[in-house]
C-alpha cells in the first residue's frame, strides 16, 4: 500500500510539472509516464543522452514506434526531483 501511495502521488505531481514545461504526456495509473518533446520542439535523444550523463535513465521509445518521446518510471523522492532538475536544466527552462 505505501508503495502505491508513493506510485500515485509522484504519478501526479510528475503529470503537472510536464504539462506546466507544455511536454506532452499522459495520464497515468502505472509507475511511468511517456513524454513528447514535439510540442516545445527539442530532440529526445538529446535528452536522453543528457539525462544518462546526469546518472538519470529514461527509456527511448524509438524502438515502439513512438517517435520522439521518452518513457520515465516513477522512483524514489529525492530521484524525481532530481530528474525534474535535470530535464528543466536540458529545455532551457
Amino acid at each position: 500500500y505505501k508503495e502505491i501511495k508513493h506510485v500515485n502521488k509522484w504519478n501526479y505531481k510528475l503529470y503537472k510539472e510536464f504539462k506546466k514545461l507544455n511536454i506532452n504526456t499522459n495520464k497515468s495509473f502505472t509507475n511511468f509516464l511517456l513524454i513528447n518533446f514535439d510540442k516545445i520542439k527539442k530532440n529526445s535523444n538529446k535528452i536522453f543522452n543528457f539525462l544518462a550523463k546526469a546518472g538519470i535513465l529514461v527509456r527511448k521509445m524509438n524502438s515502439y514506434g513512438i517517435k520522439n518521446s521518452l518513457r520515465v518510471t516513477i522512483g524514489k523522492s529525492k530521484d524525481n526531483k532530481k530528474f525534474i532538475l535535470k530535464l528543466k536544466k536540458v529545455i532551457n527552462v
